[in-house]
């Protein structure tokens, strides 16, 4: 809608109104008399269309009072321009209720008022939908354009007060003439004043009808069914059009923004009173305007906070929240007053309904009871409980101005607001039905605005008593910055931003601070209202716009903490005063909280919103703090500006904020929430580096505190979700980055870990210490796990710092001292037993821990040259974990990947092999040492330390073992002979099947190992040939022996495999010869086992030791053994035949000749031609082999069976061939 723009005079003749004007006028206001609603909205839509854009300014004060009736006498001067009217009274321009912004007035309010105030004795008048929207537009656009009238007033009344003071200083201007025009400007000013301020006071009650539920029983049914209610506000507006409602807050806007355009005035007010020419208004005029705009202020008030900031528009609702901003902005008129008495309801609708909180005793404000009259009027507005109080005051106070009358009007559009007020007793709004909820983002960031202006008003009202200053909102005072030059202005510092004398009448008398009404002080409206729900919803808004406005809210929010009145209490020394204590403890409690908020934006994932969360610390924030609280706190620790700024900011209140977070992470459960505050602690450890040197705290991290991280972090780390471990895990590395905090992190947490427990000592602080110390209990492989995750944090994090700090030699970086310890908790007994029998949780979590270790053994630039290296218990535990590690299935590839790493940082070392050739001896001592005691243990199944031994020699290079076979042997051999059994069980005739079973897994995992090592093509065999007797002897030869169940035939099985890996090695002809007599039986037997691949290695065993043997096997050794090798040709397993086949062939060449001849080499010959005859050509050929081996046995047998064969076989290739060898033989 177009505006125009208004004349910079005022004018001096008259100024009738165009004809066509006022015959629109009267087309408008006689059809809507005579109910003619279609030439009504004709009318408004001409008038709206062609009237408003070409008015003149100051035609649209002669509009807004203009009267067409005969009968008022005052109607007439409502013709003539402002020049003309008298100025003897304010009411000279009082609207009447036939002007024409009462009829717009009544025709948006669908109703006639007979006067008497009584809702049952409204005769309502059903206005169309149309009229009333145009009658709004009407409206909005006269008021639009009032505004600036009011401005272009207010900027010549400066230039009429600078020419009169141009004048009395000597300069050269026309002082009559400017004494002149600025007389009647101010007086003019006055008049529109006036005039906003009647049609402020006849438009509020309006608006809040219009935005009342449509009758009181509809009130009370929703009001019962509110608890059940999902959305803003079930209430039915009696205004159902939308767009109607959304006009009104538009029109109040407007409104307001005028008389905010004209309230310079305190200004105009002063200036008025300083002419002599120029009557001043009576005090009667003056508390009865005062009064008025006070109660239509809080009507306006309620029903923004009861209705329109809760309507189910969203667009509306954002007006709304325009709407009050504005009224906070506006200061003048008792706004801020009225809005800090009623900031709850305000609160309530903007972030939630307010909680019992327990008071510091100098936060009670106790009201002064001692009020003049004209007070206990004025405060009556403010008091309206519920939907049945009370408006009649006329049995109390005498009522001479009718001022009652106009009360109980109020009380009845009061009553007819949905939400109850607080103290009612049915207080059941749900705060996730206010604003801060909204599904919109652009509702939730007004909101936001909003409530940082609702509560700068309320603690201006709260300070006003000290004469704190407090700056405009946007910086921006319309001016008043050079009207404080004034000598008068000096003398009242709050006229600047309260001028309206209703705002003076509404303070109480008790040091000027108001009235306990629905709230009593700022830091507790903080603590009570606002803090709750911003820390319930707002830091965690997937709008990153939300949380850029609640980063400036709480902004906004601490700077006026720091200079409220109550934060001027001692920070420090003696406070003897239990009140005074008190009041501290809720101030530092409130600016914690308030910190904590402001640090999660500071710390939020996007860099946007953490550089606007910055550079309002460093602008703003903690400028505030240095000046009200006189100090500063900054540090010059090389941190940027930022980070200085945010250290100042932290500093003062360091234990608290750490507290608080460490409360909010042990009672949060969201994923999202929990990981902001992590998230948040982290980004302030990280920050308070050095900040004990302000000795005035004391020591941030004590014990107790740290122990309490320690506890929260660990928790954190037992989560299953990967944000909350993350954000745990940025803790402990802020927490190790910190030189003050990590130092008594790691003695808690090792000590923990191993479950040390406090000793006693002469010194009783040194007992607290150790108990605090030992106080985490560790119970379980869980919480182990989660303890070994911090520590590796911590590593991780001090040796990141470590890199900006001056290096040393050796072991450099933040745990010098203390990386032995560390890497000695890392093969703790304890942890060892965790790691195969815990969930596999642990086992990574040791992984991790070893990572960061050997990362900071490695940034030492540590070497493997001489026997300093040989000698450091670091390394050497660090790869003992890394060991066992290897021993556990889930970490075993990242263990390998660890000694990879590990051998390659080291200076001196080129491979793993080479890195555990050097520290062979010491971690085998480690893993054996209990095999060393005098009782002769030995490892059960499963046990931590077999498993080790197992890893070490698996790992370890086949040249390490071969030198270390003097050792590695016996073990083997004890844990693999018959005695190992009495060992492991009590009595060998009482065994249990489960002992029974335990001794064959154990015998099975040795032998294992024993096949890995005997078969390893790195190991020289020179190196197992000097053992090779006595292992067999002992170890491979009873095992071999026939038992019944599945773990024996594995171990057969195992058994017959290190045999055949022996035999092959190159085993001497002399130990054959020595184990044959006990040997050869058992391999007889064991070839008719049922398992073919022992067969198979048993038939090549024999194969090897009959090629080994030098012709030396008697008669009766051959006569036992022929018929077994001779089954094996008939095995169903091919490779059994194949081998049996190989076995013959040197079986027939180990004796001599005479041993053979008669019925064996006759059996055996015959039944090779049987075979020679084999559809498969490979055996065929190893048949062959053997028959030539018989050739030199006994010539005329294998010729008869060959010349017998010959017609029979189906190939005589084989047999024409033995023939031809027999017959030369």
């Amino acid at each position: 809608m177009s505006t125009q723009s208004t004349p910079t005079t005022s004018p001096k003749t008259s100024l009738m109104l165009p004809f066509e004007i006022k015959e629109c006028l009267e087309d408008i206001i006689q059809s809507y008399k005579f109910n003619n609603y279609i030439l009504c909205r004709n009318a408004l839509k001409n008038f709206e269309h062609m009237i408003c854009p070409e008015l003149g300014s100051w035609k649209i004060l002669q509009i807004l009072t203009y009267d067409n009736s005969n009968n008022s006498s005052s109607n007439k001067s409502e013709h003539v321009p402002l020049a003309m009217f008298p100025s003897s009274s304010l009411s000279s321009l009082t609207l009447s209720s036939s002007s024409f912004s009462s009829i717009l007035l009544e025709m948006i309010s669908n109703r006639n008022d007979n006067g008497n105030g009584n809702d049952e004795n409204l005769v309502t008048v059903l206005v169309p939908e149309s009229c009333r929207e145009r009658a709004s537009n009407c409206l909005f656009a006269l008021i639009q354009n009032l505004k600036f009238v009011t401005r272009t007033r207010s900027s010549m009344a400066k230039e009429a007060e600078a020419g009169a003071e141009g004048s009395r200083n000597g300069v050269n201007h026309d002082a009559d003439a400017a004494k002149s025009v600025s007389g009647e400007l101010d007086h003019e000013e006055m008049q529109i004043q006036n005039l906003l301020c009647r049609l402020f006071q006849k438009y509020c009650p309006i608006f809040a009808r219009r935005f009342a539920p449509s009758s009181k029983e509809t009130r009370k049914k929703n009001n019962e069914n509110s608890n059940k209610s999902s959305g803003h506000n079930n209430n039915k507006a009696l205004e159902e059009a939308e767009e109607i409602r959304f006009i009104l807050v538009q029109i109040m806007s407007a409104l307001i923004e005028a008389l905010r355009a004209c309230s310079c005035s305190s200004d105009c007010t002063r200036m008025t009173k300083k002419k002599s020419n120029v009557n001043t208004t009576s005090s009667s005029d003056t508390m009865a305007m005062s009064i008025g705009m006070t109660g239509a202020s809080n009507i306006l008030l309620q029903s923004l906070a009861k209705c329109a900031l809760l309507d189910p528009y969203p667009d509306l609702q954002r007006e709304s929240c325009k709407l009050l901003m504005q009224m906070c902005q506006c200061h003048a008129y008792a706004f801020p007053t009225v809005i800090s008495l009623g900031a709850e309801l305000l609160l309530r609708s903007l972030v939630g309904s307010s909680v019992e909180i327990v008071e510091s005793p100098l936060l009670n404000f106790h009201t002064d009871t001692s009020r003049s009259m004209e007070e206990s009027r004025m405060m009556s507005f403010l008091t309206i409980d519920d939907d049945d109080a009370e408006g009649d005051a006329s049995n109390e106070v005498s009522d001479p101005d009718g001022l009652l009358k106009q009360q109980q009007q109020n009380v009845n559009v009061l009553s007819s607001l949905s939400m109850p007020m607080p103290g009612s007793g049915s207080n059941t709004f749900n705060s996730k039905d206010s604003l801060l909820h909204h599904r919109h983002a652009k509702t939730r960031i007004l909101a936001l605005e909003a409530l940082a202006e609702v509560m700068r008003c309320f603690s201006a009202n709260s300070n006003a008593s000290e004469s704190v200053p407090v700056s405009s909102p946007r910086g921006d005072n319309d001016g008043d910055d050079d009207r404080s030059k004034s000598d008068d202005n000096v003398n009242n510092a709050n006229a600047t931003h309260h001028s309206d004398d209703a705002e003076v009448q509404l303070r109480v008398q008790n040091n000027g601070n108001p009235s306990k009404v629905w709230g009593d002080t700022f830091v507790n409206k903080l603590m009570s209202q606002v803090l709750p729900n911003l820390e319930t919803v707002a830091p965690y808004d997937k709008s990153a716009s939300v949380r850029i406005a609640l980063v400036k809210t709480v902004s906004d929010l601490l700077c006026l903490t720091f200079q409220f009145q109550f934060y001027n209490l001692p920070l420090e020394g003696d406070v003897s005063n239990e009140a005074t204590r008190s009041a501290i403890r809720t101030r530092t409690t409130a600016m914690s909280r308030l910190i904590v908020l402001f640090i999660m934006g500071l710390s939020d994932d996007s860099d946007k919103i953490a550089t606007n969360a910055a550079l309002l610390c460093m602008d703003k924030v903690v400028p505030h703090m240095s000046q009200w609280l006189g100090k500063d706190y900054g540090f010059g620790c090389g941190f940027s500006k930022n980070d200085d700024a945010v250290r100042s900011l932290l500093v003062p209140f360091a234990r608290e904020i750490v507290d608080m977070l460490l409360a909010n992470i042990a009672g949060i459960i969201a994923v999202d929430h929990k990981q902001r505050h992590l998230d948040s602690l982290a980004f302030v450890v990280s920050r308070l580096i050095s900040a004990q040197g302000c000795t005035e705290y004391g020591s941030l991290w004590e014990y107790s505190r740290v122990m309490k991280v320690i506890i929260v972090l660990c928790k954190s780390f037992s989560s299953d979700e990967k944000e909350i471990f993350r954000s745990a895990m940025k803790c402990a590395n802020a927490l190790g980055g910190n030189v003050d905090s990590r130092g008594v992190a790691l003695t808690i947490v090792l000590s923990s870990i191993r479950g040390d427990i406090a000793s006693g000592g002469n010194n009783i602080g040194d007992k607290i210490e150790m108990s605090a110390r030992t106080s985490i209990i560790i119970s379980s492989p869980n919480q182990c796990a989660a303890a070994l995750y911090f520590l590796s944090g911590l590593l991780r994090g001090g040796s990141s710092q470590a890199e900006t700090e001056t290096p040393a030699k050796g072991i450099s970086g933040a745990f010098e001292s203390s990386l032995v310890e560390i890497s000695s908790t890392m093969v703790h007994e304890r942890l060892l037993q965790y790691l195969h029998v815990s969930p596999r949780q642990f086992a990574y979590s040791l992984l991790d821990i070893c990572g960061a270790v050997i990362d900071l053994i490695i940034s030492s630039g540590q070497s493997c040259d001489g026997n300093y290296v040989a000698g450091n218990s670091a390394i050497q535990d660090t790869l003992l974990c890394c060991i066992y590690l290897l021993s556990c299935g889930v970490t075993k590839a990242g263990a390998m990947r660890l000694l990879d790493s590990f051998a390659q940082g080291l200076t001196g070392v080129k491979d793993v092999s080479q890195l555990l050739d050097i520290y062979f001896d010491d971690l085998f001592e480690l893993i054996t040492k209990e095999l060393h005691e005098p009782t002769g243990a030995v490892w059960e199944f499963g046990d931590i330390n077999v498993k080790a031994f197992d890893s070490l020699l698996r790992t370890c290079h086949g040249e390490t073992i071969g030198h270390k076979m003097g050792k590695i042997g016996p073990i083997l051999e004890s844990h693999l002979s018959g005695e190992a059994i009495s060992s492991l069980t009590t009595a060998p005739s009482s065994e249990s099947k489960e002992d029974v079973q335990l001794i064959f897994q154990t015998k099975l995992f040795i032998m294992a190992l024993v096949q890995s090592i005997v078969s390893n093509p790195d190991l020289p065999k020179k190196y197992v040939q000097p053992f090779a007797e006595a292992l067999l002897t002992n170890a491979v030869i009873p095992n071999l022996v026939w038992q019944v169940g599945s773990h024996a035939s594995a171990l057969r099985k195992l058994s017959a495999a290190v045999l055949l890996s022996i035999l092959q090695g190159g085993t001497s002809t002399l130990t054959i010869c020595k184990l044959c007599p006990e040997l050869l039986p058992i391999l007889k037997s064991t070839l008719g086992d049922d398992d073919g691949i022992i067969r198979e290695l048993v038939s090549v065993s024999l194969s090897k030791i009959f090629e080994a043997l030098p012709a030396v096997l008697g008669e009766q050794a051959i006569d036992k053994l022929y018929p077994e090798l001779m089954r094996g040709l008939d095995d169903g397993n091919e490779n059994v035949r194949f081998a049996s086949c190989d076995a013959l062939r040197n079986f027939l060449r180990c004796a001599p000749a005479a041993n053979y001849r008669g019925t064996a080499i006759e059996y055996m010959v015959e039944n090779l031609f049987v075979h020679l005859d084999d559809p498969n050509p490979g055996l065929q050929e190893k048949v062959y082999a053997a028959l030539v081996a018989a050739v030199s046995v006994d010539p005329a047998v294998v010729a008869k069976n060959a010349e017998a064969s010959i017609f029979s076989h189906r190939h005589s290739k084989y047999c024409k061939k033995l023939l031809n060898l027999a017959c030369d033989k």
